[in-house]
């Protein structure tokens, strides 16, 4: 979750605020962060001597359950998502 969050804050729309939901899900814990932004989250290339870049890679390699985002209706933004099974 904290990735997720971290990641919309730093790369959402300046000055608008982000909402974070933890559920459970079909005997998985659901991780989802929305803001405002349309832009798709971008896993970037592994660069050793970069100081970040790697919490998307991540979560992605712990998510047992899947990740990935989706666009909201009408144009508000977008809901980023995780699941790790139990």
């Amino acid at each position: 979750m904290s990735e997720l969050a971290t990641n919309a804050v730093v790369h959402a729309v300046e000055g608008h605020e982000i909402q974070a939901w933890v559920t459970l899900v079909d005997l998985a814990i659901e991780f989802r962060v929305w803001d405002p932004s349309h832009a798709p989250p971008v896993v970037p290339e592994a660069d050793v001597e970069a100081e970040g870049g790697r919490g998307l890679m991540m979560v992605r390699l712990l998510a047992t359950g899947g990740c990935g985002y989706r666009h909201v209706g009408g144009g508000r933004g977008k809901v980023v998502w995780a699941r790790l099974t139990l």
